[in-house]
């Protein structure tokens, strides 16, 4: 996750206002609060009182902070919060934070599963569980090549069609007339 995609969802519920915004270091891989002994990682968002710093980074770093320090680095992401908000900011940035890291793990899983020629079953079982939801590969002749083993497919008309081994035209235009499949394509 990147620092400006954090603010873009934390924004929303808090005032934030920036210092700098220039030269943003890579995405955020770990949250910590700034103390008096940090070990400054470019990769780290550092939120809390920036007096606590001791020693000061020297390259670009992320820092969501309460107080303003007399200048911060000229470069790195830096803004200033409130205090009374530090907990909650830092609670719903770790939240997010890992939740992107999750995702990004599961990808990678689904690379190496392709990628290591495991069976394709494998690769979409992989798929399914980071969507959390089964999943049915066709071709375009309608074909069911494969499908997902992870979650049951509870549809009945879903299930039929497995079995059969394709999808009937007259199905596949049910599904794509249904309010739920043309809702689930809107997201």
């Amino acid at each position: 996750m990147k620092f400006q995609d954090l603010l873009h969802v934390i924004t929303k519920d808090f005032d934030i206002s920036f210092h700098s915004l220039e030269r943003c270091p890579n995405d955020i891989s770990d949250i910590r609060l700034i103390g008096k002994t940090n070990k400054w990682e470019p990769d780290v968002l550092y939120v809390g009182e920036w007096s606590n710093a001791k020693v000061l980074p020297e390259f670009p770093v992320m820092t969501l902070t309460y107080d303003q320090p007399d200048s911060f680095p000229t470069e790195g992401c830096h803004g200033n919060i409130k205090k009374d908000d530090l907990v909650d900011i830092f609670n719903i940035s770790k939240d997010l934070i890992f939740e992107s890291l999750k995702s990004e793990r599961a990808l990678l899983q689904l690379m190496r599963d392709v990628t290591e020629e495991k069976s394709i079953i494998s690769a979409i079982n992989t798929a399914a569980r980071l969507l959390g939801n089964a999943l049915i590969l066709a071709d375009a002749s309608m074909n069911v090549l494969a499908y997902s083993t992870v979650y049951e497919i509870a549809d009945p008309l879903w299930a039929e069609n497995i079995k059969r081994g394709r999808y009937s035209y007259e199905f596949m235009k049910k599904v794509q007339s249904s309010k739920e499949m043309r809702e689930w394509q809107k997201r």
